[in-house]
């Protein structure tokens, strides 16, 4: 089984030698057969220079043929050559036997289209030629020579010779045949051959002409259809090459114009954001400068209501203690109101500072209580605590983190109905308890109206009310919560909620007992 094309190659060469090698015995056998019957040729006469020409001669037409096959092809001057001394040495012959020895053209014939088996029709039809050219003059010289002699006949001079001429003619026509089939088989396999090697040497894809009709015929129809499949791949491979580069191309001019309009946007972002900042301080700072100059009237306002209701400037009738009670009620919460919002002025703008210090936790809850306590008892509300027995002590600004609790305990009396209850709790936790630091948690939990989940998250926000209602029914401006988370993450700590709407609402802070190395902290020894 042939599994290479190399396999094949060397299959088809032994082929032709061989069939080479058949047509040459056969003509060998041929003039052997002539050598000895003796029947139409009188070599068998011959003299040894006769026979020593004819083995010259046919050697050196050989040595020229066979020189230009080494050369990889036989040119048509070279078989010119071959057979110009094919006829020089029949010539000869004519000479040196008196032309009786004419038939030896035939043998001599024969060792001529062996020449053509090996090199190809050419140099049979070349020799063809001019050897049928020398065979006439020969036939010619025989026939004058013969009509001199006593009783010639034509008819049976002519009859031999018309004869041999025949069998001349049909064995170069056989041969001239055989010679061309195996020509063109060879040229069909030297084509496939050299289209393998140029596909393997990437030389590019080229179909083999046909030249014959046999077992190549349908090799080289195979050959040619993988041939054109695999044109039409590398055809569609450098179409679909070409529309990716192209692609590609195109792909690169989007990314660059949207990469410059995304830079292009991005500075107009910047440069809004600077403008925004900007805005934001102004905006800050102005509301600091206002509310600075709203708190000293308003500080007038609260020490001038204070000195009506202590009788100082005269009695007073109950009615006007009421209306100057509210008047003080009313500023006080304007007060804090404004003083809320420089608290949140200065952290937005950097210029508020913490005065740390060594403070008892526990002591900060009994005096949040303290306030509260009456307002609780008025609505009806329970106000307890729950503190740890190892609070110890903790480093912060006192002040703001009793802002912290206070602003926490006063929502939970705010939103906690008549003959409910809040507890304030305070416990010491360590490091690895949700936390990465040792810190101390204070929790306020109320049973008030509650806060809905997916609102928990917004009652840090400044401003923010619940709903519309509270605000009327409760009042605030929803500074209170975001002064809380502020101050908390000034410290480092942190705050959360947890509430179920309807039943209370639990808030928590945690702060670190150990406040930052570089922070300066008063009473610390």
């Amino acid at each position: 089984m042939i599994r290479t094309y190399e396999e094949f190659v060397a299959r088809e060469r032994e082929t032709s030698e061989a069939s080479h090698r058949r047509v040459r015995w056969v003509l060998t056998a041929t003039v052997f057969v002539f050598l000895v019957s003796g029947r139409w040729v009188g070599i068998v006469a011959a003299s040894p220079g006769t026979i020593l020409l004819l083995t010259g001669g046919y050697a050196l037409s050989n040595a020229i043929l066979a020189w230009g096959g080494s050369r990889g092809k036989v040119r048509r001057s070279q078989i010119l050559l071959g057979a110009m001394a094919d006829i020089f040495l029949l010539s000869a012959l004519i000479e040196m036997t008196g032309g009786t020895q004419s038939p030896l053209f035939l043998v001599y014939f024969f060792l001529i289209l062996a020449h053509g088996v090996r090199y190809g029709r050419e140099i049979i039809f070349f020799t063809f030629v001019l050897t049928s050219f020398a065979y006439s003059i020969i036939l010619l010289f025989s026939l004058l020579q013969a009509v001199q002699r006593p009783g010639f006949e034509m008819e049976r001079f002519l009859l031999p010779q018309i004869f041999k001429m025949i069998v001349l003619l049909g064995v170069a026509f056989y041969v001239t045949l055989l010679a061309g089939e195996l020509e063109e088989k060879e040229r069909s396999i030297a084509a496939f051959i050299r289209a393998i090697d140029g596909v393997k040497a990437d030389e590019g894809l080229q179909p083999v002409e046909l030249t014959t009709h046999d077992e190549i015929d349908l090799l080289v129809h195979a050959f040619n259809r993988v041939i054109a499949q695999l044109q039409r791949t590398l055809e569609e491979k450098e179409r679909i090459a070409r529309n990716l580069h192209e692609s590609s191309r195109n792909l690169e001019v989007k990314v660059k114009e949207r990469t410059e309009e995304l830079e292009r946007i991005n500075a107009e972002l910047r440069a809004a954001n600077e403008e925004l900042q900007q805005l934001d301080r102004m905006k800050e700072s102005f509301m600091a400068t206002m509310s600075h100059e709203l708190r000293t009237p308003l500080t007038a306002v609260i020490g001038y209501a204070d000195l009506i209701l202590s009788g100082v400037t005269g009695k007073i009738s109950p009615q006007h203690a009421e209306f100057t009670e509210q008047i003080k009620e009313k500023a006080e919460h304007l007060l804090q109101i404004i003083n809320s919002i420089l608290e949140l002025s200065k952290v937005r703008l950097g210029k508020i500072e913490l005065y740390r210090e060594v403070t008892d936790p526990a002591e900060i809850v009994e005096r949040s209580i303290a306030t509260f306590q009456i307002e609780a008892r008025k609505k009806q509300i329970t106000l307890e605590k729950a503190l740890d027995e190892h609070l110890g002590q903790i480093v912060v600004d006192k002040g703001k983190i009793r802002q912290v609790l206070d602003n926490l305990v006063a929502n939970a009396v705010k939103f906690t109905p008549a003959g409910g209850k809040i507890v304030i709790s305070a416990r010491r936790g360590g490091a690895g308890e949700e936390e990465d630091f040792d810190f101390v948690e204070i929790s306020v939990q109320d049973t008030g109206i509650g806060i809905p989940q997916d609102q928990i998250e917004r009652t840090f926000d400044r401003f923010f009310q619940i709903d519309g209602s509270s605000t009327r029914e409760y009042g605030g401006a929803g500074l209170g919560l975001s002064i809380v988370k502020t101050f908390v993450e000034l410290h480092g700590g942190r705050v959360f909620a947890s509430s179920v709407e309807g039943e209370g609402s639990t808030f928590t802070f945690r702060l670190p007992i150990h406040p930052p190395a570089e922070t300066e902290v008063r009473g610390c020894t």
